[in-house]
């Protein structure tokens, strides 16, 4: 009968167990750094646009918590909260009061709603298109920043 005897599979087994930490660190670090400039391109496009009835709008642009689904991750940017002054778009039309909501029915508009009614505009807004300007703008910007990080993780793991 045939014998098979091996030695240092614990150690590799540990070695490979090691490289998909660091890959997982790497890659979330990539991921916070391109949040971060995805949020500051979004804002800086909606301040372009003068998107500023109070500077609300544009504070409320952030970067959620990294979410994690099986192995893949992913961070949402977007505007949160409400408007703390009363306005009158985005609110829609109620149908029981036969008034438009927000301002006529002193109800703050989230900052959500606002963001879509500049992104696409309305029968009396012109569409101000922050959203797909910001990106734009970040997409080359946030790649070449993670690409950065993660040439940073390869030559530093496999050399």
């Amino acid at each position: 009968m045939a014998e098979f005897n091996s030695e240092g599979f614990e150690e590799l087994a540990s070695a490979f167990m090691m490289q998909e930490e660091l890959a997982t660190e790497t890659v979330n670090e990539m991921l916070q750094v391109e949040a971060e400039i995805y949020t500051e391109q979004l804002k800086a496009a909606a301040a372009g646009y003068g998107i500023r009835k109070t500077g609300g709008f544009i504070n409320s642009i952030k970067a959620g918590k990294m979410q994690i689904e099986d192995t893949a991750r992913c961070i949402e940017i977007s505007p949160e909260g409400k408007a703390d002054h009363k306005a009158d778009y985005g609110g829609g039309y109620s149908t029981k009061s036969k008034k438009r909501k927000g301002k006529s029915q002193g109800g703050n508009v989230r900052y959500a709603a606002i963001g879509f009614i500049f992104e696409y505009g309305t029968s009396s807004i012109q569409a101000r298109p922050w959203h797909t300007q910001g990106n734009a703008k970040a997409d080359s910007i946030a790649y070449e920043k993670a690409r950065e990080i993660w040439d940073k993780y390869v030559d530093s793991s496999f050399s």
